[in-house]
């Protein structure tokens, strides 16, 4: 029963803090979905290991990563 507030415009740029930005990568087999190129993730100290198909395309153009800002949970093989 939590919510959250999504904010746009120049009030969503925090200017006390320093922010990373990642391009977005393009599928042409799914274009309606954000993909990023995931390189690592980590739950507090621990590295997990990730099947390679998640950190990018094959020549296919399958695997990678998608990423969705309506989804509340993050699912790994």
């Amino acid at each position: 029963n939590n919510g959250s507030k999504i904010v746009l415009g120049n009030k969503a740029v925090p200017r006390d803090i320093a922010l990373t930005y990642i391009p977005l990568l393009i599928n042409p087999i799914y274009p309606d979905f954000y993909y990023l190129g995931l390189e690592a993730v980590s739950i507090g100290a621990k590295r997990l290991t990730l099947p390679s198909n998640l950190l990018s395309f094959d020549s296919q153009r399958n695997g990678g990563t998608i990423i969705d800002s309506g989804t509340s949970f993050t699912n790994f093989p």
